[in-house]
């Protein structure tokens, strides 16, 4: 039985960290994890939504039942709906209070109604004072969201998560799935077709204003915006203006800090960012810089 042993402490940045201890893909198809998680101390919301999404994916790929220690203290796992999750009962000896403001629980995400209720619901666990900054985050977490579940081509959907940790003045947003990834769907999209991208090549794209592997829509959310490819462009900016952070791994490529590594490959797509309660310029300002920045490249790229 394969044994998956998370280290002690999971952070925002233990992406890299916590990859690397997953069982591989032919040991998993032998037998189902052992779920060793007795030494586990703390676990933040990006970290916790991966390892939700890799036991879904393990559950639903192998009937048999695995084995799981737990921590000498797991309240917090059962108020993020850890163990409810990936499918495990557990009798709860405290009192659950409103999550709403404070904390979005593990959950799956599939139809675009649910994506516009999760962007709500992440949105409302974010300091961001400027109403309208809120409105465009609201889309452009959305847009996050269903870029994931669409192009994930998995039964598991997208699996979402996110913290306000008040002593850090800070909140974590965790966005996972176990589908094809970057690369993949970037390839099976036609104006990508024979470009021999890389898997950072592929987050690169991701990265950059009005590119999308997707169909355009319409009136997908309340702000009418449709997949305009915009939603990681600006999230990413205005977190770098704002002092915020953001990760993306894909396959073999973890996007982190402005930097490249390679990790061991996640069959899918991970999207993780830290909003803070005071930023450096108003989200305002950093929305508006933002804005033009993906006016002005769209017209360099039509002039081009």
């Amino acid at each position: 039985m394969p044994t998956l042993s998370p280290p002690s402490t999971l952070r925002f940045g233990s992406t890299a960290k916590l990859l690397a201890c997953l069982p591989s893909p032919s040991d998993r198809r032998r037998s189902r994890i052992f779920l060793r998680m007795g030494q586990l101390r703390w676990i933040e919301a990006l970290p916790l939504a991966i390892l939700s999404a890799y036991l879904n994916d393990d559950r639903r790929r192998n009937e048999r039942g695995g084995r799981i220690v737990l921590p000498e203290r797991y309240e917090f796992l059962q108020r993020m709906d850890f163990f409810k999750t990936i499918g495990l009962e557990m009798r709860e000896q405290f009192k659950r209070h409103e999550p709403k403001g404070r904390f979005v629980p593990v959950r799956e995400v599939g139809m675009s109604r649910e994506v516009q209720v999760a962007a709500a619901d992440i949105v409302d666990t974010l300091r961001v004072g400027d109403k309208e900054a809120a409105n465009v985050l609201r889309h452009c977490i959305g847009e996050v969201i269903d870029n994931v579940f669409v192009h994930a081509t998995s039964p598991t959907n997208a699996t979402i998560c996110a913290q306000h940790f008040p002593n850090a003045r800070r909140t974590q947003v965790g966005i996972v799935d176990t589908g094809i990834g970057f690369r993949a769907s970037f390839e099976s999209s036609p104006p990508y077709r024979g470009m021999n991208l890389t898997d950072r090549d592929a987050i690169a794209l991701g990265l950059a204003p009005y590119v999308t592997s997707k169909p355009p829509t319409a009136d997908i959310y309340d702000s009418g915006y449709g997949r305009l490819g915009v939603g990681l462009f600006i999230v990413s900016n205005v977190l770098d203006r704002v002092g915020g952070r953001i990760q993306i791994a894909s396959h073999g490529a973890l996007f982190h800090r402005r930097q490249w590594f390679a990790v061991r490959p996640w069959h899918g797509a991970i999207v993780g960012f830290e909003v803070p309660d005071v930023p450096l310029v108003s989200y305002e300002e950093a929305m508006r810089i933002t804005r033009q920045q993906a006016i002005d490249i769209a017209r360099a790229r039509d002039v081009g």
